[in-house]
């Protein structure tokens, strides 16, 4: 085995900062609260820039690393839960479409990656074989959060009306307005149909109550 697959050390300040991001449930940290926890910028990027050569931390988007926990060994062999991951790859953000229809159980089909709604135009990006899709949304619609925990981490979904709007005002990332439809057949009896209405109507798109 090469010694560079293998995790090396820690120096007391690294394991200083890997504890106290443990104490807080972090499995995914932005190099801004790595920063924040060495005190100063070059402190924060020297930080991290070592952690990740030593497999302690691995890199997911710019500014964004995967914390590798001990159970995954010594040579590290580890990726986080998807949606944490995509936690901190927009902000705002919140998980919606086909996954937020999978997550509540209204569609049957599996998601092809992550949908993840922002306010701004991303680029899809691709981290440990999953690919993350990015959905700029206009802030007008940019409602209708639930906030759930995974794997200790709280992560912001759609509810289950707006998923649903949010589907039929975007069909293309669900699948097909047939994939819809029978999601709303599912959900009747789990949504409130006033809220429903309320959110198609924010939505300002006609297409949404046809």
């Amino acid at each position: 085995m090469k010694s560079e697959n293998i995790r090396k050390g820690l120096s007391k300040n690294e394991a200083v900062l890997l504890s106290e991001l443990a104490e807080e449930g972090k499995k995914v940290v932005s190099i801004k609260e790595i920063i924040e926890k060495t005190g100063s910028k070059t402190k924060g990027y020297l930080a991290a820039s070592r952690l990740a050569r030593k497999l302690w931390l691995t890199r997911a988007a710019k500014g964004v690393y995967i914390i590798t926990p001990l159970e995954a060994g010594k040579t590290a062999r580890w990726t986080e839960n998807e949606y944490v991951i995509a936690s901190k790859l927009a902000s705002p953000y919140y998980i919606g479409f086909s996954n937020a229809l999978n997550f509540y159980g209204f569609t049957e089909q599996i998601p092809a990656g992550v949908t993840i709604c922002t306010t701004t135009s991303k680029k899809m990006k691709s981290i440990n074989g999953v690919k993350y899709y990015f959905v700029g949304l206009n802030k007008r619609k940019f409602f209708g959060l639930n906030k759930i925990k995974i794997a200790g981490t709280e992560i912001n979904i759609s509810d289950k009306e707006k998923t649903l709007v949010d589907c039929l005002d975007h069909p293309e990332y669900c699948g097909t307005i047939f994939e819809t439809a029978k999601a709303v057949l599912k959900a009747k009896n789990e949504i409130s149909w006033m809220k429903l209405a309320e959110y198609a109507k924010k939505s300002k798109n006609k297409a949404v109550f046809k």
